[in-house]
């Protein structure tokens, strides 16, 4: 009689074919970003995880921020006062979240002033279409 597979090795055997069609085809940088956050997902599943110091964690966590940092200095919509790339080696985090208030703080104004901006035009709008339904 065959026994069943038990839920972990599946699991585990699929994690490993799923590895293995990874690195057979050509990822996006989307796709590299989601690949690294999905590694850190039983950190996200268990947050109190981050009260340990657990150098292995910091090192992943700080690896993430640094690879979402940098594609989003790559593509940032205005010009802001950040690094070009996040240092983090030998940096302490506190090191490290001065580093992202520097491309936060501008960001956050941009992004602020583009919804005004919009949310404004929206109104206009509505605004001329309310007008053109009562002639």
């Amino acid at each position: 009689m065959k026994r069943k597979r038990s839920n972990s090795s599946n699991k585990k055997k699929n994690i490993q074919n799923n590895k293995q069609i990874v690195k057979k085809k050509k990822l996006s940088l989307e796709d590299k970003l989601y690949n690294d956050v999905s590694k850190l997902s039983s950190v996200f599943d268990h947050p109190e995880k981050f009260l340990i110091s657990d150098k292995k964690i910091q090192k992943k966590s700080k690896n993430v921020t640094k690879k979402f940092y940098d594609y989003i200095k790559d593509i940032e919509p205005t010009d802001t006062n950040g690094l070009d790339k996040l240092l983090i080696k030998d940096f302490d985090s506190e090191q490290i979240w001065q580093q992202l208030k520097l491309i936060n703080e501008p960001l956050f104004l941009y992004y602020k002033s583009e919804t005004n901006s919009y949310l404004k035009a929206v109104k206009r709008e509505a605004i001329q279409q309310a007008k053109l339904r009562k002639q």
